[in-house]
């Protein structure tokens, strides 16, 4: 996973040297998501959420990405995480 995370890191964001922008990954993951490449969403999502582990909306993703993976507890977990970070967080379709 680390690989993969490194390689889309530099595809992305190959002219930045800081830190990437949360937000910009989950754009980027978002688009990946709807290329149906679930597993490079993935990747976006979790170093969104490692970067800012308190955004409801990254989990909310990263739990839809798990889904299309048939990685159901993973998905209950971070339907879990979102709902815990932000009661009122609902997501939909």
């Amino acid at each position: 996973m680390v690989s993969l995370v490194t390689q889309l890191f530099s595809i992305c964001y190959s002219d930045v040297v800081a830190e990437p922008n949360p937000e910009n990954l989950k754009q980027n993951g978002n688009e990946l998501y709807k290329q149906k490449k679930y597993r490079e969403a993935l990747a976006m999502y979790s170093e969104a959420i490692r970067l800012v582990p308190s955004c409801a909306a990254y989990y909310g993703n990263r739990s839809a990405t798990y889904m299309m993976l048939n990685k159901y507890k993973d998905a209950l977990d971070d339907a879990q995480q979102a709902t815990s970070i932000d009661k009122e967080f609902t997501k939909v379709s």
